[in-house]
């Protein structure tokens, strides 16, 4: 028995990824803490990835001319609001980040979080559409427009003016599933997206900063940047898209059968 993704589930399943279970503020932090793969995946304000020599990118200053979408979702290192200056060396999270968005910065009450948990947003039925055209092998001026539209939300380049036009299907639909990962970024929907599309190339080991080299508060200018790996992860494909069907259940319904791998 496979489990169906239906519309209400999907709902449900990002409101339980999103929800804090405490106030993310600077005094106290939920769980989540932000990857160097993610930090990464964020281009830069010329619509180029950082691994374009064309780019810009500077690993000393790697938050300089990015995509502003990445300060927007993660409290990038130096980053100071009133008095306070934030130093991944103080901070307890194995990757030296924390996440931006959902964060009730200046509320010290865990019991007052103001801040709306997202459901659905207009970005997310433009790129879905972009999606389903894409899929359909409809690479039309449509999907540069949906993905375009976007882009522009955040001053971000058009699809036409960075990667081209007359691109394939297998071109967009990497533009397409770049641009869900920085939009979408903390919003529950990567996990859902990563089940749809079933790509185990997406699986990554977790990479961090050496937070021993981000120490000194009163010299951001000394700070090193080395990326150093935190925990290897393994990906088995063969189960690794479904969860097992919990033994009760197997138990209580002798028709159920166990999805393969369990």
């Amino acid at each position: 028995m496979r489990r169906l993704l239906s519309f209400p589930f999907l709902i449900l399943v990002r409101m339980s990824v999103v929800l804090p279970r405490a106030l993310p503020s600077f005094t106290v932090w939920s769980k989540p803490n932000v990857t160097v793969d993610a930090i990464d995946s964020f281009y830069m304000a010329n619509g180029l990835p950082i691994t374009d020599p064309k780019s810009g990118y500077n690993e000393q200053d790697l938050y300089k001319n990015r995509d502003p979408r990445l300060g927007w979702s993660v409290v990038l290192p130096g980053s100071q609001y009133g008095s306070v200056t934030y130093i991944p060396a103080t901070d307890q999270v194995p990757c030296g980040a924390r996440p931006r968005k959902y964060a009730d910065i200046g509320s010290t009450n865990v019991d007052d979080y103001s801040i709306n948990t997202i459901v659905l947003r207009y970005a997310d039925i433009l790129l879905f559409r972009a999606e389903a055209l894409i899929e359909q092998g409809q690479t039309g001026q449509e999907v540069y427009n949906l993905i375009d539209q976007v882009r522009a939300r955040v001053g971000m380049p058009k699809v036409e003016d960075v990667e081209g036009t007359g691109l394939s299907k297998e071109e967009l639909r990497k533009i397409l599933r770049h641009e869900r990962r920085v939009e979408f970024f903390f919003e529950g929907e990567r996990y859902i997206d990563m089940l749809r599309w079933k790509d185990p190339s997406l699986v990554h080991n977790v990479i961090g900063y050496d937070r021993s080299l981000l120490s000194n508060p009163a010299s951001l200018s000394t700070w090193t940047f080395k990326k150093v790996l935190v925990e290897e992860r393994k990906f088995d494909s063969a189960k690794g898209f479904l969860w097992p069907i919990p033994l009760d259940d197997m138990q209580n319904n002798e028709n159920l059968t166990q999805n393969p791998g369990y």
